[in-house]
C-alpha cells in the first residue's frame, strides 16, 4: 500500500503550515475546488511541503505539547 494519508501544505503569504488528509484534498480536487489557508481564507498561494503515511511522521521535525486536550506547537 503506497498511498500516503497526510499532506503537509505551506501558505506562501503567511508562512504557516497545515496538514490535510489526502482523501479530503483529492475530494476537493475532484469537485474542482481549491485549497486555501485555514488561518486566512483568502490566501490561495499554497505549496505541498511533504506527503506522509502517518501523523507522527509529519510531526517529527517540530516539538508539540498537549494543552487542554489540544496539540500545540512549541518549536
Amino acid at each position: 500500500m503506497d498511498a500516503k494519508e497526510y499532506i503537509v501544505y505551506k501558505c506562501l503569504n503567511c508562512n504557516r503550515n497545515f496538514i490535510l488528509l489526502a482523501s479530503e484534498a483529492n475530494h476537493d480536487e475532484n469537485e474542482s475546488k481549491y485549497i486555501t489557508c485555514p488561518y486566512h481564507g483568502k490566501h490561495r498561494k499554497i505549496i505541498v511541503t511533504g506527503v506522509y503515511d502517518g501523523i507522527k511522521e509529519c510531526m517529527q521535525k517540530r516539538s508539540y505539547k498537549r494543552d487542554r486536550g489540544k496539540m500545540k506547537q512549541v518549536k
